[in-house]
């Protein structure tokens, strides 16, 4: 079971800069020791620390490594390896956590731009006979308004994910 460092904020607004200091003492680099934080995303990624030093490991995350980052609770786990020679002797958890990611305000939506083009294959519905849309080099056919509505909904849902904004949702229930 990985020790928890506490080194990493509870909370994260995607785009931001992470500078933070780990120490470590069992785990220094004089000893053949290396610490790797893995942030599990949609787009895993691994940021090996630097330092070492008497344990003290400094984890540097750029803003541009944050950004990639979802809104929502992203797991990220520290893995200490230890190399003697050419191999590898040991390999700990050293840490581990979540973080909850808010959206970067930096950061347009790639659904808002599918949507974008849906509310004007919606807007033309009556007056154009074309019942095709291109977004991105991707062509989209439909026969009907209603397949145009499905997919404007799922759109909307899509941009409220991407950017936080979701409503709450309201469980009803009816008592007989």
């Amino acid at each position: 079971m990985a020790t928890q460092q506490n080194i990493l904020p509870k909370e994260l607004v995607a785009g931001e800069t992470i500078s933070e200091t780990a120490t470590m003492a069992d785990y220094p680099a004089a000893d053949g020791w290396a610490v790797t934080y893995r942030f599990s995303a949609p787009t895993p990624f691994s940021q090996a620390c630097t330092g070492g030093t008497d344990g003290a490991w400094v984890l540097a995350l750029t803003s541009a490594q944050t950004l990639t980052l979802p809104a929502g609770s992203i797991r990220f786990d520290a893995i200490a390896t230890q190399t003697v020679g050419e191999s590898v002797a040991q390999v700990v958890a050293v840490d581990s956590g979540v973080i909850v990611v808010s959206a970067s305000p930096l950061l347009a939506s790639k659904w808002a731009t599918v949507l974008e083009s849906v509310d004007a294959a919606i807007a033309t519905w009556g007056t154009s006979d074309q019942r095709s849309m291109s977004i991105e080099g991707m062509s989209v056919n439909y026969r009907d308004i209603s397949e145009l509505l499905k997919l404007r909904a799922f759109c909307v849902r899509m941009v409220a994910r991407e950017t936080g904004n979701r409503k709450p949702s309201i469980i009803r229930a009816r008592f007989t």
